[in-house]
């Protein structure tokens, strides 16, 4: 063993998004099953949508690797190497072998079910100890067992679960984030500071008002049961503010990135914006209760069962049609 340990790695690189108590273990311990949980979710999710579940390999890929993040922080809680618990892991020369030659080839369903068999186990603990040791081993066999299965290299699970981790519970170095707009002139760029003025006005309309103008089209949620999406232009705005990112608030503000075509059109007047083509998307803004196509059979808008006739309809008025999504009941807009 030396210090390019990938597990000694990974867990130093996680350490510090570890916002959890650390003198009780119990919220990680329910993690790990939940997250376990979520990866017998997935595999029964795969059963029923075939080959519809298109993000299935993703889906499989996140949960694995909160999993391990569990793992490694039960590891920590009761003073044990993550290095003894996954022994066949020592080196980075190791993350090419381990889903290869760890265990023979079986079935997913039987390796699903034994990794929460141990889950299961680990439940009785009473106080994390080395004495956690063997039963950890377990649950890492099974959980290398599970791995191969699904045909999910090693590496790619630490290394897409650090990305995930770090982005979401670390401040980001200013000086890392990139810079979109980096060469392009003023006039094309994302203001570095902005103020918008969001009023709603006794009609229920929204109106944003940016530098004394007013950008975008007044908004009302459009449903008879107020859900808030007068508001949703405050999510473009966030964007923009903190990812220098928003192809609708750039088209707006009228500060497209002209001077390089292909990124005019693939970024900025593309499918980001796409309202001014008159395409429409699902929109996934979530609805108090489901909204139903008017000329559509009356069939419920859920993409992954009835795509075909929403294309159709779509269709049918004139309209060309951007990728519909895959999630639930949601409502069709101009976005």
């Amino acid at each position: 063993m030396n210090d390019l340990s990938l597990l000694h790695e990974y867990t130093n690189t996680v350490a510090p998004t570890d916002r959890l108590p650390s003198d009780n273990f119990r919220p990680i311990l329910m993690g790990l099953f939940g997250e376990v949980g979520g990866i017998m979710a997935i595999a029964k999710k795969s059963y029923r949508e075939g080959k519809a579940f298109v993000e299935y390999r993703n889906a499989m890929e996140e949960e694995f690797g909160d999993t391990l993040w569990y793992l490694a922080a039960l590891c920590r809680r009761s003073d044990l190497d993550i290095r003894d618990v996954f022994p066949a892991v020592t080196t980075i020369e190791d993350r090419k072998e381990i889903a290869e030659t760890a265990h023979s080839k079986i079935a997913v369903d039987e390796a699903l079910l034994e990794l929460g068999k141990a889950a299961g186990t680990l439940l009785r603990i009473e106080k994390p100890d080395r004495d956690l040791q063997e039963p950890l081993r377990q649950f890492a066999d099974r959980y290398l067992m599970a791995l191969q299965a699904v045909h999910i290299p090693f590496p790619q699970i630490v290394d897409a679960n650090i990305s995930k981790v770090r982005g979401r519970f670390l401040e980001p170095e200013p000086g890392q984030l990139p810079s979109f707009d980096e060469g392009f002139p003023e006039e094309e760029r994302l203001p570095a500071h902005f103020e918008i003025r969001i009023v709603q006005r006794k009609s229920g309309r929204s109106y944003m008002q940016w530098n004394g103008v007013f950008i975008g089209d007044p908004l009302t949620d459009n449903i008879s049961d107020p859900d808030g999406y007068r508001f949703h232009d405050v999510f473009h705005l966030a964007y923009a503010a903190i990812l220098h990112w928003s192809p609708t608030f750039r088209a707006l503000i009228k500060q497209k990135r002209k001077s390089v075509p292909k990124i005019d059109e693939a970024q900025d007047g593309g499918q980001g914006y796409c309202y001014r083509r008159r395409t429409f998307r699902v929109d996934l803004f979530p609805c108090k209760r489901p909204r139903l196509f008017p000329g559509a059979n009356e069939r419920l808008l859920r993409p992954s069962e009835n795509g075909s006739a929403i294309r159709s309809w779509l269709r049918g008025r004139g309209l060309s049609v951007a990728a519909l999504g895959t999630g639930d009941t949601g409502r069709v807009c101009g976005f």
